[in-house]
């Protein structure tokens, strides 16, 4: 979630947060209590889940700090924070999922 709701400050915002994280491209909506919401999606390369869960964090951790981690861990990963190196982020959740990743996996194989 961004804290403008002004199109060209949002992309301006996704641009930096893109240049640490390498995502694809996003999708912009506006969101109803004011501000932007924005979906990124990253494929990750590891072939593990275990693999996964760190390069998810350390994404995660690239851009922002203070994560709360929910989920259950053999299944899923959930990240929300609210503290983040890059300005103009309000808050933010970082989610992965097992069976997505293999997926995922098995097409790069």
């Amino acid at each position: 979630m961004l804290t403008t709701e002004k199109e060209g400050n949002a992309r301006s915002v996704v641009n930096r947060v893109n240049k640490i994280i390498q995502a694809g491209h996003p999708t912009f909506e506006k969101y109803d209590k004011g501000g932007t919401k924005v979906s990124l999606e990253k494929e990750l390369p590891e072939t593990v889940w275990s693999g996964a869960i760190l390069a998810g964090l350390k994404l995660a951790q690239s851009i922002g700090s203070g994560w709360q981690v929910s989920g259950f861990a053999d299944e899923e990963l959930t990240l929300v924070s609210s503290s983040f190196s890059v300005s103009g982020i309000e808050w933010a959740c970082f989610s992965l999922q097992r069976n997505q990743t293999e997926a995922a996996i098995s097409r790069n194989r």
